[in-house]
């Protein structure tokens, strides 16, 4: 019966532990959002401006970073529709840097962007980017639970020396606060709010919380998940608790029949 009692114990410590460990990594989700930025004047036509919008290309990413909808145009995450240079989103225009080089295809690792080392070749399936229903930029802002770290994957333009791009607190937002902007390069800071991004030359820098910023595009990748089916997470949860209660009613039984 000891060796039984300690089993059910050592059982039952092994499902707490698991439950546990569970709750607090599904608390402390790292997020990754990409960015592109367009830092030159419109190029062909798209629904509002010609944005190829990878001039700049690169990832943040933080505990819980989450990107927010405001002001008066709403956006919200879309399904990327592919790579494109017909103007169907405000990021899929013609670039002067070639053929198929727009953000869309650098995201993807297609077309002319196919063989860049930068390009994280997310799936389209996989990919969807923060905007309106039609195809529009839209206002937006960030949250992120602690630090952010930004790293710059590539930087394709002739005006990449003079780029500049900075964060702001939503409540103080004429206080910009620099980013690196060279290839290669990593920025980490901690908001300790809700934040804003800041891109373009000095003359005509663009905030994503204020316009709509067509010079700015953000995507998300999301992986299929395959969940754990309720019976197995009853089974590891409950069935200690049964063995557990099982053993104690016949220690109850054995004291009464004694």
């Amino acid at each position: 019966m000891k060796i039984t009692s300690r089993f059910a114990i050592l059982w039952l410590a092994l499902a707490l532990v698991f439950v546990g460990g569970s709750i607090m990594s599904a608390g402390t989700i790292t997020n990754t959002i990409w960015f592109g930025g367009n830092d030159g004047p419109p190029q062909g036509t798209s629904i509002e401006k010609g944005c190829d919008c990878q001039d700049i290309f690169g990832p943040f990413s933080g505990v819980d970073l989450t990107i927010h909808s405001i002001g008066n145009v709403v956006g919200s995450w879309q399904q990327f529709p592919g790579p494109s240079e017909g103007g169907d989103t405000f990021f899929a225009n013609p670039s002067l840097d070639g053929p198929q080089m727009a953000v869309g295809y650098l995201i993807t690792g297609t077309g002319g962007q196919t063989n860049n080392p930068a390009s994280p070749h997310i799936p389209t399936s996989q990919l969807q980017y923060f905007g309106t229903a039609s195809g529009g930029a839209a206002n937006s802002y960030f949250t992120a639970d602690g630090p952010v770290t930004w790293n710059v994957k590539a930087t394709i333009t002739s005006l990449s020396l003079s780029n500049v791009l900075d964060w702001y607190l939503m409540s103080d937002p004429n206080n910009l606060h620099p980013l690196c902007t060279s290839a290669g390069c990593v920025s980490t800071f901690d908001p300790g709010g809700a934040f804003g991004i800041a891109f373009g030359q000095l003359s005509s820098l663009a905030k994503d919380s204020v316009g709509p910023a067509y010079d700015m595009a953000f995507f998300q990748q999301v992986t299929p998940t395959t969940a754990t089916p309720e019976g197995a997470t009853g089974f590891l949860v409950g069935s200690p608790l049964i063995l557990f209660g099982w053993i104690h009613r016949k220690r109850i039984l054995g004291l009464h029949t004694a």
